[in-house]
């Protein structure tokens, strides 16, 4: 068995304001229930939306999560809640 080096990972480039929101959604989970959900999608469309979430250094749940909860926050604003 020959050993390899890891593959070079290239690093995420997400903004410091989105990725500090991110820790601070982790640090106030200790106190949230997540639920399991079960969501359908084409498999395209899933192949795109692994690919967004790995260049991000995310994984699928997180940059879902992470991208829903940035979309409703706009329509909220835009619809006057915020």
């Amino acid at each position: 068995m020959t050993i390899t080096r890891n593959p070079k990972k290239k690093p995420a480039s997400i903004s410091e304001a989105t990725a500090n929101k991110f820790i601070k959604g982790s640090a106030n989970g200790a106190g949230r229930q997540l639920v399991p959900v079960l969501i359908k999608f084409e498999r395209g469309f899933l192949d795109r939306l692994d690919l967004q979430a790995r260049n991000r250094g995310l994984n699928r749940t997180a940059f879902v999560i992470s991208t829903l909860g940035d979309r409703i926050a706009e329509l909220e604003l835009m619809a006057g809640k915020i």
